[in-house]
């Protein structure tokens, strides 16, 4: 497809100039239904919402389909349109990066995001605040795309807290329910303590590097500008950086330097060293050392750097600890679930991981950690979902789980699998989310799922369509879902089989155990929704129909995307040998096996049993719900696993005892303790103390002559009888 449309795109040059619209076209929307959407119809507000998100689609298929030309080789599209902070020695630009990493989630931001405006043109259509929701939709993809296009760490992190912002906005939208604001404030609260970790981990990388951008600046060159590379001197063995180097040029440079053995650390004992830079015609030396107080070791600072990112990560990306807001989150419209919380906003950190993959391949301590929690969350979350009412929590907490895929990608070395996971689950979770919208939408907004059953005789777009997309989810073979999800496990082992690392089997046996019970929830959804008895009120039933074609034509393209996007896009993303097929594709650069054989060991046993695990677990779903069926209530049951599942593990509970509740007393102790007494006794003390003070004095102003002669009399009588004591 793109070898068609390459020849017919605009030139290099001509697309730089243009690469502005693509976040400017969803900003304009925002604006236009942001302060005139009051007086538009509802279909006019979805409409200038949808046109935005669709121009800006346009504009960046242009882009990715030039930066994917195999002619251009690893550039990108780069536009520095300002410098933004300037000091003597430290710059940041406003630019923005196309490259083809940025290019895969670009596209998915973009797309379905597309895709999702024009579902919620028909989704939302009787809500009041139409013009409201396509303007947050807007302002939230041009922050989604800041985050991503952003041409340095800076920029990114505006964009992340910009779709913080949106999310806080779009899940308190009915902000009439007490529940949906509060759901939106926890959302705001948590993700608040991840980017603290966030901006420790920037920080850091300014002490060490010097500098926030990605790359250099663009240089000008014939037919567009051009973003010189970190190169290795073929005659010389000199490691060459360009001129005013980015983080990524400095992580190129040290593996260039240290890593020649296909060793994913550091040395104990490495430096930053001297690189060679220069233009055309020079040759300058930057000295980079690192600055007193940070300690002596790179590989630690590194690591640490790598872990204070993360936990920016697993904020944004619902991660143990801070998964807890992702659930309550479903409060908002069934369109925001499916373009924020699930196929874009939630995949932030996994991109972030992504972008600066260079840095993090060179800690084994940070990539363990990624994988740990990553293989936790997936595992745990996957638990509470086996017993969830609610349509869209069962789909909430399978994105957890999922997200957590994704980090044992990232931290088996996978990086180029972990993006790929993120591609695959945005096509099936975008589509599961927006079927359980056009269910709930059928069903008079109702989405527990014991008054559902029997309804894909009357919704067969929709039964069809998600069908497709849980049949990805529980990684059947041949969909989507098990292209990537498959390939990260086997990685996983392969680093067992290559290392000999008893946590990276543990790792793979959690993850194995999630996928069992990530295809048993996802078959007890289909069956309980779509199968056996309708369970609902007769006027409910009354008015069950299938959705209207704004709603099911996404839902029909993202089914596609579902069931092929593994054999379209596969390729871009998983390496037939440990080495570089990775990095011509998405300019990422996995961590190699030292064994070459470690990874292909692992493809034919994981194979066999993933597959086993999905069929056992649609199985098992079939047996027991296979005919709808009645669950009992989780409340009233015996069984305390299944009671404990269901209340989420208490996690809730045990954060309010052990964090909230304390933090909450501590709060009012220092608020009667030093604001009340404290502040405001010494200042209203003072007020008080000047007041009655007047009040006594202001008695002496009687305005009589005799009162005043009388006090002038006093008051020199006084004044002798002290100059007599005084003279005795």
């Amino acid at each position: 497809m793109m070898e068609w449309i390459v020849p017919h795109i605009p030139s290099r040059e001509a697309l730089e100039s243009k690469m502005v619209l693509i976040p400017l076209f969803p900003f304009v929307g925002f604006l236009i239904n942001g302060l005139f959407g009051r007086t538009f119809s509802k279909p006019f507000a979805g409409f200038v919402g949808t046109v935005a998100a669709l121009s800006s689609f346009v504009v960046a298929l242009m882009c990715v389909c030039h930066v994917h030309d195999t002619e251009l080789g690893r550039a990108g599209l780069h536009v520095s349109y300002a410098k933004w902070l300037v000091t003597s020695d430290f710059s940041c630009s406003f630019g923005l990066y196309i490259d083809k990493l940025s290019s895969v989630m670009i596209l998915v931001v973009t797309g379905i995001g597309t895709l999702i405006h024009l579902y919620s043109m028909g989704y939302m259509a009787h809500d009041r605040s139409v013009w409201r929701f396509f303007a947050y939709l807007n302002l939230f993809l041009f922050m989604m795309i800041l985050l991503v296009l952003g041409d340095n760490i800076l920029m990114t992190f505006v964009g992340w807290e910009g779709v913080g912002l949106c999310s806080y906005l779009l899940i308190g939208f009915w902000y009439e329910e007490s529940k949906n604001a509060a759901a939106g404030m926890k959302a705001f609260v948590v993700n608040r303590i991840g980017d603290l970790g966030f901006l420790m981990g920037i920080f850091t990388l300014i002490a060490v590097f010097g500098t926030v951008n990605y790359v250099t600046a663009p240089v000008k060159g014939e037919g567009g500008s051009v973003t010189p590379q970190t190169t290795l001197d073929a005659k010389t063995k000199a490691v060459v950086v360009p001129q005013n180097p980015g983080l990524l040029d400095y992580t190129e440079a040290l593996r260039l330097t240290y890593i020649k053995d296909e060793h994913s650390e550091l040395p104990e004992k490495a430096e930053l060293p001297k690189f060679a830079t220069g233009g055309e015609k020079n040759t300058v030396s930057i000295p980079m050392s690192i600055p007193k107080g940070l300690g002596n070791s790179l590989a630690g600072l590194i690591t640490l750097t790598c872990i204070c990112l993360f936990i920016g990560a697993t904020g944004k990306s619902a991660q143990i600890p801070l998964f807890v807001w992702l659930p309550d989150a479903m409060a908002g419209p069934t369109p925001v679930s499916a373009l924020i919380h699930a196929a874009t906003m939630v995949t932030s950190g996994i991109y972030m991981v992504c972008r600066l993959h260079s840095l993090f391949a060179f800690s084994e301590t940070a990539l363990l950690l990624i994988c740990g929690v990553g293989a936790a969350t997936a595992l745990f979350a996957a638990l509470i979902g086996l017993t969830q009412l609610d349509i869209k929590k069962v789909l909430a907490y399978s994105t957890v789980s999922q997200l957590g895929y994704m980090f044992i990608g990232l931290g088996a070395g996978a990086f180029s699998l972990g993006i790929f996971h993120v591609l695959t689950h945005a096509f099936f979770k975008a589509l599961l989310f927006l079927g359980a919208g056009s269910v709930i939408h059928a069903m008079s907004n109702e989405q527990d799922m014991r008054k559902m059953g029997g309804l894909k005789g009357k919704l067969p777009w929709t039964f069809a369509t998600m069908l497709i997309g849980s049949l990805a989810l529980a990684g059947v073979p041949g969909t989507s879902g098990w292209f990537s999800k498959d390939n990260i496990l086997a990685t996983v082992l392969g680093r067992y089989n290559d290392t000999h690392n008893n946590l990276y089997l543990v790792f793979y046996i959690m993850g194995i155990v999630a996928a069992f019970c990530t295809a048993f929830y996802t078959f007890r959804l289909v069956f309980l929704t779509f199968f056996g008895e309708n369970r609902s009120s007769e006027e409910v039933k009354h008015h069950i129909h299938e959705s209207p074609w704004t709603m099911v034509l996404p839902l029909v393209v993202l089914a596609f995307l579902a069931l092929a996007g593994g054999f379209l896009f596969g390729g871009m993303f998983i390496e037939e040998k440990s080495g570089g097929e990775a990095f011509e594709h998405l300019a990422i650069r996995n961590v190699p096996f030292h064994e070459e054989h470690s990874l292909h060991e692992a493809h034919t046993p994981n194979l066999i049993l993933t597959g086993i695990v999905a069929l056992l677990g649609i199985g098992l779903a079939f047996f027991r719900y296979g005919k709808g069926g009645n669950i009992p209530d989780p409340e009233k049951s015996n069984n305390l696993v299944y009671k404990a599942s269901f209340n989420k593990f208490y996690v809730d509970e045990i954060y309010d005892a052990l964090i909230v509740f304390p933090f909450c007393v501590i709060s009012e102790l220092l608020h009667w303790g030093m604001d009340i007494i404290l502040i405001d006794g010494l200042v209203c003390g003072a007020a008080e103390l000047v007041r009655n003070g007047s009040s006594l004095l202001k008695r002496i102003q009687t305005g009589l002559m005799n009162t005043y002669a009388f006090a002038i009399l006093s008051g020199t009588v006084a004044f002798l009888i002290y100059l007599l004591i005084k003279v005795q």
